[in-house]
């Protein structure tokens, strides 16, 4: 665990790699929350003969921590294929920045928690794809409507948890059923392609 941000971690937050969306993507993962911390969105083009990921890219809100670490997660994960991808951790995110603060190393699941989800969301759209199900990805987002594909729980800080506290039940229960991001308003356009 680092004392301070390593000269890796202010390299990556402020040089981040691979920012924007991938042209023609094919898989797509979103986690966080941006009503109570960091958020993250990474798209991947998947080769489909190799299964190897040939582009991806990350938009993130968050502090350097998360910004570092989803780039450095991005570099990691560049040609690599889906078994070795889901094989990577949070720790070989962190370990690669050179460490991280204490109290700032959660940030890297964000990264780990995104790529696994966008290689889920590939599963699923080429899946339907190869089965005749539909004809392209915009055909895709309109049948997922606004929900998630995602490997793994939701992922934060636990503010959300205490704020959700407060709200009906069935609001917490659609927080977690894949319903439309919950704070799409401060990124209207992140869900659309």
């Amino acid at each position: 665990m680092a004392s301070r941000y390593t000269d890796t971690v202010i390299d990556h937050f402020r040089n981040p790699r691979n920012l924007g969306i991938v042209e023609n993507y094919n898989g797509k993962g979103i986690t966080g929350d941006p009503e109570c911390g960091d958020f993250l969105e990474v798209t991947i083009r998947m080769d489909e003969k190799s299964l190897q990921v040939s582009a991806v890219k990350f938009r993130c809100r968050g502090c350097p921590a998360a910004i570092a670490s989803s780039s450095m997660m991005t570099t990691m994960v560049q040609s690599k294929d889906i078994n070795e991808i889901l094989c990577l951790t949070e720790r070989d995110v962190v370990d690669a920045l050179g460490g991280l603060p204490e109290g700032k190393e959660h940030c890297s699941v964000l990264g780990i928690q995104a790529i696994r989800d966008a290689i889920a969301d590939y599963l699923l759209f080429s899946t339907a794809l190869s089965q005749g199900l539909l004809e392209n990805r915009a055909q895709y987002e309109r049948m997922l409507n606004g929900k998630r594909i995602t490997m793994g729980p939701h992922v934060c800080d636990g503010t959300c948890q205490t704020l959700m506290k407060n709200e009906p039940v069935e609001l917490r229960e659609r927080e977690f059923s894949g319903v439309p991001i919950p704070g799409e308003k401060y990124w209207p356009n992140l869900t659309k392609t």
